[in-house]
């Protein structure tokens, strides 16, 4: 009986949103409808590497040597003057990975979430549920990415978060919100959890050209057995220099365990139109510090620092479908690379990802 209560307060809160989504679907009548279906199928080649799988804090491309589905979800949104709502399943080695520790149940929800307009004057929302992160440069749609795989960084960081947003676009160049969350990248867990982790997003373009965002996290999180108050930022800024080239610099900082232990991340991408919106080229750099092994598991003698480059070319024959190569070089300091049976300091991987994102709109 004790497990069964603490199994219903595990995933009360999700439950309720849920009410309040299907709720929201029935009641209004929506002006818009958005129907999309993405996905993306790699093909993966370490020559160094003779086992099945990548570093363990991969959650997207995690194959190696082999074919794939990363990723493949089928998302439905309304949208009127005072409410809106999302709904999306998922499926692929991305799911797999990303929410293995989820109930059963969840694992394949790629969002679930209802918002209401509060006023016609102002754009303010409250929205509920299960919601894109608000921190990072990179999300899992692939064609959403400037580049091929992900960053480190945007592995080990929330992709997903459930909880309230309250949100306020005072005009074109402003978006600010605030939200109230149940966790670090979490659907399910006691209602005792929810508010004791918050976030903040912040949006400002001063030029249509020109972004500057940040995104923060604070609250609590488990370690090992015991629960600690973690701290996160994340800032990055795009901008077009021309209708060919784009640049992009972010930095990541993260702190926990009573101030002790922090992390670092700077990552940059220089995107460039070889032939406008048909064929692409996008080089990154990344650098990750992290001394006390807080995100990167493994040993915890070795000061992680981690470099990472690449280069990937897009090809865009249709609007819809991006066919993209990349060459990736990772190096550290330290042997945290799979070769055989061994570790080594450096690492070539190379992926050919075939991505589609189709939408109907009305």
């Amino acid at each position: 009986m004790n497990g069964f209560s603490h199994r219903i307060r595990q995933s009360h809160f999700t439950f309720i949103c849920c009410l309040l989504f299907l709720n929201g679907t029935f009641a209004q009548k929506a002006d818009s409808l958005n129907i999309s279906i993405t996905g993306d199928v790699y093909l993966s080649w370490l020559p160094q590497n003779s086992s099945f799988q990548r570093l363990p804090y991969v959650v997207n491309y995690s194959k190696t040597n082999a074919v794939d589905l990363n990723f493949l979800s089928a998302s439905l949104h309304y949208r009127n003057n005072f409410f809106r709502t999302s709904m999306g399943l998922m499926t692929g080695s991305y799911a797999k990975n990303n929410l293995a520790a989820e109930d059963k149940w969840a694992r394949n929800i790629y969002e679930a979430n209802v918002g209401f307009h509060f006023t016609n004057d102002e754009e303010i929302w409250l929205d509920a549920g299960i919601l894109p992160s608000h921190i990072g440069f990179e999300s899992v749609p692939a064609s959403k990415n400037w580049s091929g795989t992900r960053s480190l960084v945007a592995d080990l960081s929330p992709y997903y978060e459930t909880g309230l947003r309250l949100s306020y676009r005072p005009n074109k160049s402003w978006y600010l919100a605030i939200l109230a969350l149940n966790g670090w990248q979490r659907i399910t867990t006691t209602l005792n959890d929810f508010g004791k982790s918050w976030g903040m997003h912040i949006s400002f373009n001063p030029k249509p050209n020109w972004q500057i965002n940040s995104g923060s996290f604070i609250g609590q999180i488990p370690v090992g057995n015991k629960v600690t108050t973690r701290i996160y930022s994340n800032l990055y800024s795009t901008l077009q220099l021309n209708p060919r080239m784009w640049v992009m610099a972010g930095w990541d900082w993260g702190i926990q365990e009573n101030n002790t232990k922090q992390w670092n991340d700077i990552l940059i991408n220089y995107k460039y139109a070889l032939i406008y919106e048909k064929l692409l080229a996008n080089i990154r750099y990344e650098y990750l510090s992290d001394p006390t092994s807080l995100l990167l598991p493994g040993n915890k003698d070795l000061k992680h620092k981690v470099n990472m480059t690449s280069i990937n070319i897009d090809v865009r024959p249709v609007k819809n479908f991006t066919l993209r190569s990349e060459v990736n070089y990772s190096f550290s300091r330290y042997a945290i690379f799979p070769l055989k049976e061994q570790l080594t300091t450096s690492q070539w991987s190379f992926f050919l990802i075939a991505s589609v994102n189709l939408e109907f709109i009305k």
